[in-house]
């Protein structure tokens, strides 16, 4: 069965009925084939009049382009024959272009264009999940095997909110959480070539003929008793956060100074403290004896000897050659 127009005898609808196919303006070669310049078919409802979707094959920029539009929208959903996906957008700048509005003229970057999310204000992609489940961003390759190789991570965790920062080798390596408190569980480097292993805990650097590597604890208060702190802290434990108590003679801190010795860093001085007493000797939680220790570093050496020690009488005994020297200064008035 088939219609022809009168003026040049063109099929317009052609019904195959042997294998159940219908053409406009086309002999069909799928169930429903159409054919023309952007060939359009509506789908309307009658129940909501005005109501409808059109799709349309059109073109553009080389590309052939299927594009599902709406009473409302232009552009709903376009799939491109160059593997792209807009919504909202005819002409999308990646794999998956979500367009709420323009931002401007712009392109992203050919290694971050899988996902384009733009808008002409604030912008933004939302993980929603129940309170006892977590939402996650993971980074991976074929290597890692089905794992992740970084991670990010978020969870409600009882009203008590965070956000961690994962690898695969080091497992959580960063955490943020509700209060604003930033953890770290090993070494952070400061002014560090990119992808340095920090000497330390925390490794702060600087390079240059005139430069030094500096820290500043900055404290603003009318009161009197404020002040900034350096708090060295120490417990005789070896669980984090439980405060067994200190004994006699137990190292507490220490601030030391090191030179380069063309291979290595080597002590040349340092100030430690320690307990001189018994801690918490009555009833009072508070009695921490101490002592602070001086060294230096002989020439010869390469750590620090004790040279001055002001214990925790307030007696200070100064230590030259072996010959201990005691130095008691006491003033009352």
């Amino acid at each position: 069965f088939l219609v022809r127009k009168n003026s040049d005898g063109g099929d317009v609808f052609i019904v195959d009925t042997t294998n159940s196919r219908v053409g406009i303006s086309a002999t069909p070669s799928k169930e429903l084939h159409l054919k023309g310049s952007e060939p359009t078919f509506r789908i309307e409802q009658t129940a909501d009049s005005g109501k409808y979707f059109d799709a349309q094959v059109g073109t553009g920029g080389g590309v052939s382009k299927l594009k599902i539009s709406s009473e409302t929208a232009s552009n709903t959903l376009v799939i491109g024959n160059n593997a792209r996906v807009g919504i909202n957008s005819g002409t999308p700048d990646g794999t998956l272009h979500v367009h709420t509005a323009t931002s401007g003229t712009f392109a992203p970057a050919s290694y971050a264009d899988d996902l384009t999310i733009e808008n002409n204000a604030d912008g933004g992609i939302t993980i929603a999940v129940p309170d006892a489940n977590s939402g996650y961003i993971a980074f991976s390759s074929p290597s890692n095997n089905g794992a992740y190789g970084a991670l990010i991570h978020s969870s409600y965790n009882s009203n008590s909110e965070y956000l961690s920062f994962n690898t695969q080798g080091g497992g959580e390596v960063m955490r943020l959480d509700h209060n604003g408190n930033v953890t770290i569980p090993d070494n952070l480097g400061v002014g560090l070539a990119a992808g340095s292993t920090p000497d330390a805990q925390l490794n702060i650097a600087k390079a240059g003929s005139s430069d030094n590597a500096t820290f500043n604890i900055d404290t603003y208060s009318s009161g009197d008793s404020s002040q900034s702190v350096i708090g060295l802290r120490k417990a005789s434990s070896n669980s984090v956060s439980t405060k067994t108590l200190v004994v006699d003679n137990e190292k507490l801190g220490k601030i030391a100074w090191y030179g380069a010795d063309g291979d290595d860093f080597d002590e040349a001085a340092s100030i430690h403290a320690e307990i001189d007493g018994t801690p918490f000797s009555s009833s009072d939680d508070t009695d921490m004896p101490g002592a602070l220790v001086f060294g230096t570093t002989a020439d010869g050496t390469g750590s620090s000897t004790e040279r001055m020690r002001i214990d925790s009488s307030g007696t200070v005994t100064i230590d030259q050659d072996s010959n201990a020297i005691a130095l008691n200064i006491d003033h009352e008035g």
